[in-house]
């Protein structure tokens, strides 16, 4: 199921590099992430409530139904008409040459070491919330309601967000303003770890939270797309989701002994002024990226 589904989705996105203009990055992206997240409220919550009504194998015959209409979509789809005439069929060679140009190019390693560490702060803040919640006092039932609920339509509102944001202006202009703005819940929950938090401050944060972390995730996508060569498109994305799927891990894998050695207070504020730190790799980026087109 994840070899299939993998594969699919390194088609979808190659095809989304190919296809889509500068402008039209923000949309693309919004459609794919509030697309799928979506499908995990549909799966996670709607299904799984119905459950008590029918048998599982009614409600697996209508997800499979639901992914068959995307089947339906692309069959009458031309691509050739869609798709530039500057993409095509290239070798393996001539593949692998491409991959290693791009890495002797100073903005594209400054682009890399961004996309591998801006969540490092982000996820070592997220993966304590829960905990901290719940040491606070909090019941698990309620952070399920409002974090699974509450948060997901906010993670939802924000990315569709994003992507009216990274297509309106500049994919740069847009990742920067959203790396800026997920400071602020982040703050928010920092400071909760100094008081007792009340059910009123954990549903604040936890919209602010999704809500700007979404924003986040779409104009990085459409960045991330952005900085795709498009005669690679398939390979250079995947490889750059590869890249920001991987950069999340030490982060999480840090946070728990961070946490036990320090506390909550020290864990957030750390997450947090890391999470500004990396928001100063955008204009050495930019700033390399002018200079090449020069």
């Amino acid at each position: 199921m994840n070899l299939v589904s993998a594969t699919q989705d390194i088609a979808v996105d190659g095809l989304a590099v190919d296809i889509l203009s500068e402008n039209d990055l923000g949309y693309g992206n919004a459609a794919q992430v509030v697309g799928y997240k979506s499908g995990m409220i549909i799966s996670g919550g709607l299904l799984v409530w119905l459950s008590r009504f029918f048998e599982w194998k009614a409600l697996f015959a209508v997800m499979a139904v639901i992914s068959v209409v995307p089947l339906f979509l692309i069959i009458f789809y031309n691509e050739a008409g869609a798709v530039k005439e500057s993409v095509k069929r290239i070798s393996m060679s001539d593949l692998l040459d491409i991959l290693k140009k791009s890495v002797f190019r100073r903005s594209f390693r400054w682009f890399i070491f961004f996309i591998a560490v801006y969540k490092f702060g982000e996820i070592m803040i997220d993966v304590m919330y829960k905990p901290f919640l719940i040491d606070s006092g909090i019941a698990p039932s309620d952070i399920g309601l409002w974090v699974g609920t509450y948060g997901m339509a906010a993670s939802i509102a924000g990315s569709a967000a994003g992507g009216v944001l990274a297509s309106k202006f500049s994919v740069y202009r847009s990742v920067l303003t959203a790396c800026i703005l997920r400071l602020f819940p982040l703050i928010y929950v920092t400071v909760l770890t100094f008081i007792t938090p009340e059910p009123f401050h954990v549903i604040t944060s936890t919209l602010l939270e999704h809500f700007f972390g979404g924003l986040l995730t779409t104009t990085l996508f459409a960045f991330m797309m952005f900085n795709a060569d498009k005669s690679i498109g398939a390979t250079h994305y995947t490889l750059f989701a590869a890249v920001e799927v991987i950069g999340k891990t030490p982060g999480a894998l840090f946070s728990g002994v961070f946490t036990e050695m320090t506390g909550y207070s020290a864990c957030f504020i750390t997450g947090t002024v890391i999470s500004c730190a990396v928001i100063f790799i955008l204009p050495f980026y930019n700033k390399s990226l002018s200079r090449e087109h020069i």
